[in-house]
């Protein structure tokens, strides 16, 4: 029985993960078309703005379904949403690796190689003005606190790998290899995709309950979000700048609040995705360390 709510909530997660994202996207999609005031929109205009031909489509749609039976209106608004769903999750995939491609391994290494030397420079300028490393100091014990907290956030926008586990945890790590090695005689490859996975196997084998697939569909759902939000930004930027003259005065004092809720939003999920990556590869280390030594743990 255990086994079989295990699977349902597992189909729970997997389906509204789909189905949040594409749901999502389709609200603040529609959400500016409902005050968009078509009347005021010449015939010929439809005709030189794709964009504005789009929204008059997707109004028309919603409409007709609104008007014909409501019910028809929440059924194609699910079905949407989980195919769109699926659209978003390969999207997100897709678009986070080349990120990681054009910013992890290229932007982001010049940006800390240009901190470091800015960095000497002023250890140097500071040990010939005042004979004295400013290391020594307490006003620099300080501020390198505050230097990291500011540069871990601002670096957070633009760092689109995350840890596969807390790095304090590294001997925890090697620990699981030996012993996986003592006991099998053999050389398990120390590759965490290949941790995760036997760890995976034996979850399932040994009906080991774990936090780690609840962290896994979370960094799925949140990953799918952030991408969203990249997207609204510049569908919001488009918005605005077609429907210029024809939107109510009251929505276009609205135009900087809701960028700055988008790009607020994206920064909150881009955050949660990366961290609930760590969690779950956590809660994988430190089950599949418990399982290889829960007899010395139950004994001690």
């Amino acid at each position: 029985m255990g086994d079989f709510f295990s699977k349902i909530e597992n189909f729970f997660f997997d389906i509204f993960g789909l189905i949040l994202p594409g749901l999502i996207l389709i609200l603040f999609i529609i959400l500016p078309i409902y005050f968009f005031d078509f009347s005021a929109v010449k015939p010929e205009k439809w005709n030189t703005s794709n964009f504005l031909s789009f929204v008059h489509y997707i109004y028309s749609v919603m409409h007709n379904l609104i008007k014909s039976n409501p019910t028809y209106l929440i059924v194609a608004l699910f079905l949407c949403s989980y195919i769109i769903g699926h659209l978003i999750k390969v999207m997100s995939i897709a678009f986070y690796d080349f990120a990681k491609l054009i910013f992890d391994n290229f932007i982001n290494k010049i940006a800390f190689v240009i901190l470091n030397f800015i960095k000497e420079k002023v250890f140097l300028l500071y040990r010939w003005l005042f004979k004295r490393d400013l290391a020594s100091t307490t006003f620099y014990k300080y501020i390198k606190d505050c230097y990291k907290a500011i540069v871990r956030h601002i670096f957070c926008v633009f760092i689109f790998r995350s840890e596969d586990y807390f790095k304090d945890n590294e001997k925890i790590k090697e620990d699981c290899i030996y012993t996986i090695n003592t006991r099998l005689s053999m050389s398990f490859p120390n590759v965490w995709y290949s941790i995760y996975k036997i760890s995976t196997v034996l979850f399932i084998q040994e009906n080991i309950r774990t936090l780690s697939n609840f962290f896994l569909s979370k960094y799925n759902l949140y990953r799918s979000l952030a991408v969203i939000f990249i997207f609204l930004f510049f569908y919001y930027r488009i918005f605005f700048r077609e429907t210029e003259g024809f939107i109510p005065q009251e929505l276009k004092h609205l135009r900087t609040v809701s960028f700055v809720s988008i790009i607020l939003l994206w920064y909150t999920f881009h955050f949660k995705f990366k961290r609930y990556w760590t969690l779950c590869g956590n809660e994988t280390l430190m089950s599949l360390f418990y399982y290889l030594h829960k007899t010395k743990l139950k004994d001690a």
